[in-house]
């Protein structure tokens, strides 16, 4: 990404902080190799089995948005195949979005 500068000395200083942000955030591994997986239907008191397609098993997830008041953690049940998906409970039944990494 290129930041555009308005030429203004006044914005020189803040424009040069954005950049820098920008930067950081794009060498970041967070980012690097996410998906973003959305309109998860996930059920209570079972283990959701949410296919990711990272091709590796992922290092965490997070939550981008939820339609209602709910905790998302992963399932003490054994995953046999995490390269692949992922086993998630849920506090209460809830529609959301993950950021996978």
């Amino acid at each position: 990404m290129t930041l555009k500068r308005t030429g203004k000395p006044e914005y020189a200083a803040l424009e040069q902080n954005v950049d820098d942000a920008f930067r950081k955030q794009n060498a970041d591994n967070v980012l690097n190799g996410a998906i973003l997986l959305e309109n998860l239907k996930l059920v209570a008191g079972q283990d959701n089995t949410v296919a990711h397609k990272l091709g590796r098993t992922p290092k965490g997830y997070h939550v981008a948005r939820l339609s209602d008041d709910a905790r998302i953690y992963d399932s003490p049940t054994r995953n046999t195949i995490p390269d692949k998906v992922m086993l998630l409970r849920v506090s209460a039944n809830v529609t959301a979005s993950l950021l996978v990494f």
